[in-house]
């Protein structure tokens, strides 16, 4: 599904035509996901759930960055949106699960997760359970990806000498067939290019931990309750833990 979708949205493209790789990014992510996620095609996904969402990660990422925020009980204009956007996809994730609650076949994420029962109780999951996977799933996997792909063709536009490697190595080890899983392991090279990608610009850039007890860690105490946060944007950049830390090196892995 990953390779077909792929070949399929770049065959719209056009010799030297100018893109903005990241919509496109998102676009693609979001094609892949409904599709691999809930068996949908990519108007579908789109028009379903994916202008939910974006409404969703705008807010969201706006929320994040404010010093002061209105609390989420408050009728504004953006509190209103962004229930409106979660009730739209709620709607849509739960129509789903119920028209596949009884006779559900299809072999996406979805239907796995259907499927799953407790080791000891034998149990499927119910209905807000499969609801919140999927959720979280969604959001986790598509921004993310494609941010990470954004940047990694950023980086490669930038080295050109990289790029034509990795063209040699795709070349060499598919020829004209269709990447699948098991030649993964043999794009030694793409797969470093991607690693120090995402090194260089994670698209989980910072990370957060509430303490449940209280604890020190080297000379820092930690009060229960208190956030830690960590930003693996930095720690990657820093000279204590990789040489030549702002160069893009694929090799250094």
């Amino acid at each position: 599904d990953m390779t077909k979708i792929t070949e399929e949205f770049i065959c719209s493209w056009e010799d030297g035509e100018e893109r903005l790789i990241s919509r496109d990014m998102m676009e693609l992510t979001l094609a892949i996901i409904a599709r691999t996620m809930f068996s949908m095609d990519m108007k579908q996904g789109h028009e379903r759930v994916g202008k939910h969402f974006d409404i969703i990660m705008k807010i969201a990422t706006k929320r994040i960055r404010s010093v002061l925020k209105a609390p989420l009980t408050l009728n504004t204009p953006q509190n209103k949106s962004l229930s409106e956007a979660i009730k739209a996809i709620d709607d849509v994730l739960y129509e789903i699960i119920e028209k596949r609650s009884n006779s559900d076949t299809k072999d996406d994420l979805l239907g796995v997760l259907m499927r799953a029962r407790d080791e000891e109780s034998r149990e499927g999951m119910s209905s807000q359970q499969l609801r919140d996977e999927a959720m979280t799933i969604f959001l986790a996997g598509h921004e993310t990806t494609a941010n990470a792909l954004s940047w990694c063709l950023y980086l490669l536009s930038q080295h050109p000498k990289k790029t034509e490697r990795l063209y040699e190595e795709v070349d060499r080890v598919l020829g004209k067939s269709r990447a699948t899983y098991d030649t993964m392991k043999d794009l030694i090279y793409t797969q470093q290019i991607i690693w120090e990608s995402m090194r260089l610009y994670p698209p989980a850039w910072l990370i957060s931990r509430k303490a449940i007890e209280d604890v020190t860690i080297g000379n820092y105490r930690i009060h229960k309750g208190e956030t830690v946060m960590m930003s693996s944007y930095i720690m990657h950049r820093s000279k204590r833990y990789f040489s030549n830390a702002e160069e893009f090196i694929p090799e250094r892995f």
